[in-house]
């Protein structure tokens, strides 16, 4: 019944009522009780639908939900829209427009995830974006589709490294993993969606100690540990000791250190200093 609703939906606002385009969230709001209060459900019937019917969303009108945003010396065209992100963020666009999205004007020289939207504005505030020379990706932690869609055509369009600043936490290592790697739902598209080549430049436990960060803070929950231990259980971490080695002392220190606590040393200490040293001593792996 939900798979009719759905249906029944989308041609009644796209095709009867001849609406360009319905967003998955609109579908959900439509009904919420239909989709027992949960989003996941009525995005999971969209994507039942699409393999059923052998088409994409987007020939069915229904476009993503878009959470990520951009900044950077750099211009992206999708349609016939130009989208100037040299002096502001803009809004990634929707993953089903992003394959004719082109990229012009770019004077980048790598790519800066920003695991929280708070950091990549205030890095944006700073204009490290302009000082660094890079361009600056948030997708609000997880990140949807979209936003990785649009990271993955990024590197590989202009060719250039791509950077992640995450929390020093699981929770912050695992985010990294899901650009890195894909996740498990959505392994069919992990070769539309993964950036292999994303390196991680902090905060790392190593650099707690090379900062002198204060590492007082909560303390892992159960549910962190038994994220990190999964994490070296995976067959991409037992290939590489240097992975193993920063969980393993992640572990030890047992606490989370988020990336906000380096402005306790300063406003500017996450961009002048941190960063800064980073990027001109190659430090990330």
């Amino acid at each position: 019944m939900s798979t009719f609703y759905v249906l029944s939906k989308i041609y009644t606002q796209c095709f009867s009522n001849k609406s360009e385009y319905v967003k998955k969230h609109e579908i959900y709001y439509s009904d919420i009780v239909q989709f027992n209060c949960d989003p996941k459900v009525a995005y999971g019937i969209i994507d039942d639908i699409c393999c059923m019917l052998r088409c994409t969303s987007l020939s069915l009108r229904v476009v993503s939900d878009t959470t990520g945003t951009v900044i950077g010396p750099f211009t992206f065209v999708c349609g016939d829209t130009p989208h100037e992100c040299s002096s502001s963020a803009e809004k990634i666009p929707s993953c089903e427009f992003i394959a004719d999205t082109r990229f012009n004007n770019c004077k980048a020289s790598f790519i800066l995830l920003a695991e929280k939207n708070t950091v990549f504005h205030d890095l944006a505030q700073e204009n490290f974006h302009e000082n660094a020379k890079c361009i600056m990706v948030s997708g609000q932690g997880y990140g949807d589709k979209s936003t990785k869609a649009f990271l993955k055509k990024l590197h590989r369009k202009l060719r250039i490294p791509v950077l992640a600043i995450v929390d020093c936490n699981p929770y912050g290592l695992q985010i990294l993993f899901y650009y890195k790697y894909g996740s498990a739902k959505s392994a069919f598209d992990s070769v539309n969606l993964a950036v292999r080549d994303i390196k991680w430049l902090g905060l790392r436990p190593l650099d707690l100690e090379k900062y002198k960060i204060d590492v007082e803070g909560s303390e892992f929950e159960d549910h962190a540990i038994s994220m990190a231990k999964n994490l070296l259980e995976q067959d991409f971490m037992k290939m590489d000791d240097n992975w193993v080695s920063k969980i393993e002392k992640m572990l030890q220190i047992g606490k989370s250190i988020n990336i906000e606590r380096l402005h306790t040393k300063g406003s500017q200490y996450l961009s002048m200093k941190f960063l800064a040293e980073k990027l001109e001593s190659k430090d990330w792996i």
